[in-house]
This record gives C-alpha cells, structure tokens and sequence, in this order.
C-alpha cells in the first residue's frame, strides 16, 4: 500500500473522528440542559441547589395542577408557539425562494439582513422589537410577543429552507411551467414537496 493511500486514509479517519465528536459536543450541549432541567423538577427543596438533589418530590408538579394561573401560561405559550411557529414557516419558506430565484443587486445584503437575528443578542433584538412596536402604537402585550417570537425564528426556517433548495433543478419548476402549470401551482406541487424536509426542520427550530 501506497504511502499517499496510507495518509487519506489516516485523514479520513481523522476528519469522521473529528465529525463524530463533533456530534456527540452538539447533542450533549442540547440535551443535558434538558435533562438537568427534568431532574431538577422532582427536587424537594423549596430553592435551587447542588445538582443532583438527595432528597425528590411531586410538589412542584401539585401545585402546576392546582394553580390556574399556570394553566393560563401554559395556554399563552401554546399559542404564542403556535402562532409564531406558522408565521416564521410561511414567511421563511417564501422568503428562502425568493431568494434563491432571486439575481438582482444587493441579493446578499439583504440576505445577511434577514438571517441577523442568527448573530444578534436575544436582549438586543428584544428592546429593538419594543421600541419598533411602541413607534407602531402596538400596546398589545401577545402581539409583542408573537412579533419577537417570528423574528428569532424566520431566520431559521429561512436557512433551512434555503438549504434543501440548493439541492433541487430549477428544471423541475420550470418543466411544470412548460407543461401549462400556473407558477403557483408549480410552486405548490413541485418545489414545496422537495423542499419540505428543509422546512419542516425549519419548523421545528422555529
């Protein structure tokens, strides 16, 4: 065996390595926050101390029970998420192939425009999203919150939905134009379908 095969084979297996801890860093940085989240849950001390806790308790979960103004924020998060989540899908998605078709000057400016949220501090984002709504008279307390919300997640399902983009012709759209579809009917059933991984991942970040 050549010493040339020897060494891609060594950096191939170093590249998989370094993918694979790379993997294994990303769901460990996503999940166990979770997991502390969950355990911490069952502690029986009335504050927040050393993890893990020596003593468990369903005390917190009685009182999310017994208290109506849990449920009422439990409620306003489902529909907060609810909301958010089928605006930011709809506007991402349109915005990602428009993009994507899109040739004039300024395409990538006003890419890295809408994809900023990504690269902005939540706070920031939070009092510029106050201000603007306060310029708009929009007092409404779950209007703010829906407006902040979408914000945060467009670029996500934007990204997402740019990405599985990529990989589809544009001979596919344009065979069904050619073939007497509507340009939204074309859109509808050709390049959605394709791209629905993209966006459903989009949906579920959002």
């Amino acid at each position: 065996m050549s010493g040339l095969s020897i060494s891609k084979r060594f950096a191939d297996a170093l590249f998989e390595a370094a993918y694979l801890s790379l993997i294994t860093l990303f769901i460990a940085f996503s999940v166990i926050p979770v997991i502390v989240a969950v355990v911490l849950s069952f502690d029986a001390r009335s504050f927040i101390g050393p993890f893990p806790p020596k003593e468990f308790s369903l005390r917190w979960y009685e009182s999310f029970l017994a208290d109506s103004y849990y449920h009422d924020g439990l409620v306003t998060s489902l529909i907060l998420a609810t909301v958010a989540t089928l605006i930011a899908t709809i506007a991402g998605t349109l915005a990602a192939i428009a993009l994507s078709r899109a040739t004039f000057r300024g395409r990538a400016a006003l890419q890295a425009a809408l994809l900023s949220p990504l690269v902005v501090p939540n706070v920031v984002l939070g009092f510029g999203m106050l201000i603007f709504a306060s310029r708009l008279g929009i007092i409404d307390g779950m209007t703010r919150l829906i407006m902040g919300h979408v914000l945060i997640t467009f670029p996500y399902v934007m990204r997402t939905t740019a990405a599985s983009l990529v990989g589809i012709k544009a001979s596919y759209y344009e065979a069904a134009l050619s073939l007497g579809a509507k340009p939204w009917k074309a859109l509808a059933q050709v390049t959605l379908p394709l791209a629905r991984t993209g966006i459903l991942a989009g949906a579920v970040f959002g």
